[in-house]
């Protein structure tokens, strides 16, 4: 039995578009998953920053007359666009003044400018990237800390 020239053709051109639309689609699906991935990260992120909240004010509670301590640190991020910096800046804020949760707010009262000191000599790497943080905007309140950082892309 033999197969017509035609044939053959149809057949390699249908095995072809296969190919191309099965790369094509993992692709697709591994960039969506990518970006599934990063957003989960920043999510675990938030999730931790409020479980450590939630300690922090239960033990408020049990014990109302103790000096004010900082039991939340904001993070907002300006790199428009790029989830996988902000990410990477939000996380290292976290890890650098995590040390100040549970603390005293009077250190960072006497201190305003301590946030700053220990984040804009920083820089990290992200995707063969470097940026450096710079702290623009520093806001204490009752038990929190508010930080807007930016990430300037070094060359």
């Amino acid at each position: 039995m033999m197969i017509r020239p035609g044939v053959k053709q149809v057949i390699g051109s249908l095995l072809l578009g296969m190919l191309i639309g099965g790369t094509g689609i993992t692709f697709y699906a591994g960039n969506d998953l990518k970006t599934m991935h990063e957003k989960l990260v920043l999510q675990q992120q938030e999730n931790e920053a409020l479980e450590r909240e939630n300690t922090l004010l239960s033990e408020q509670v049990e014990n109302p007359d103790a000096e004010a301590t900082l039991s939340t640190i904001h993070v907002d991020c300006n790199v428009p666009n790029d989830v996988t910096v902000q990410t990477a800046v939000k996380a290292r804020v976290q890890k650098s003044l995590a040390f100040l949760q549970g603390k005293s707010l009077q250190i960072l009262l006497d201190h305003p400018d301590l946030p700053n000191r220990i984040l804009d000599p920083q820089s990290i790497m992200v995707a063969n990237r470097k940026f450096r943080l710079r702290v623009t905007l520093v806001i204490i309140t009752n038990d929190e800390l508010y930080l807007r950082v930016n990430g300037q892309l070094q060359q």
